[in-house]
């Protein structure tokens, strides 16, 4: 072994950095057995029309990140970015409901995490594209709801809780990669 092995001291580990009371959060997000947590996020490339979409799904002791190239005829457009890459969340979701469906105990809940304003509060859009892909979330939404009745979903805005959430940071990460691996 000639390379000098480095170790990561307790104060610059990575999480040494979340405030205590916001790990517990975090830790009490994994191992809720009732409500699974997705986390949406979009990355552009200052103008291309190349992005990423990552997404982390969390809950019942389990973590995975998925992640997804978008091309889009759209030039630095984040909102429809994002929009994508929570339609992206429903998607990845449904697959993983499959899997939780088959087990004896499950949970009843599934909130999706996005910090797209435009999907939470309704607003109006001149891009007719913008207007579409709204209109294609809300369709997603409303199939998985009805997909999946034994489940409770819910949208939630992430805002200032994005600072220290380490799931929201995996799916910005993984969105971030997948632009890397591609370009």
């Amino acid at each position: 072994m000639g390379k000098r092995m480095r170790y990561l001291h307790r104060h610059k580990h990575p999480l040494s950095k979340i405030p205590a009371e916001e790990m517990e959060s975090l830790t009490r997000i994994l191992l809720d057995d009732q409500t699974i947590s997705v986390y949406c996020d979009y990355s552009g490339v200052q103008n291309q029309t190349l992005g990423g979409m990552g997404v982390c799904i969390v809950g019942d002791n389990e973590t995975a990140v998925h992640s997804k190239l978008l091309y889009s005829d759209h030039i630095n457009a984040n909102v429809y970015g994002e929009i994508k890459a929570a339609i992206y969340g429903v998607e990845v979701a449904s697959i993983a409901l499959e899997k939780y469906g088959r087990r004896l105990t499950r949970p009843s809940n599934v909130i999706f995490f996005t910090d797209c304003l435009h999907l939470k509060v309704p607003m109006k859009f001149k891009k007719e594209y913008i207007i579409e892909a709204k209109e294609e979330f809300s369709a997603a939404f409303e199939m998985i709801s009805r997909d999946y009745p034994m489940y409770q979903f819910d949208l939630q805005l992430i805002g200032e809780g994005k600072k220290h959430n380490m799931y929201y940071k995996a799916a910005h990460n993984a969105a971030r990669k997948v632009i890397k691996r591609n370009s």
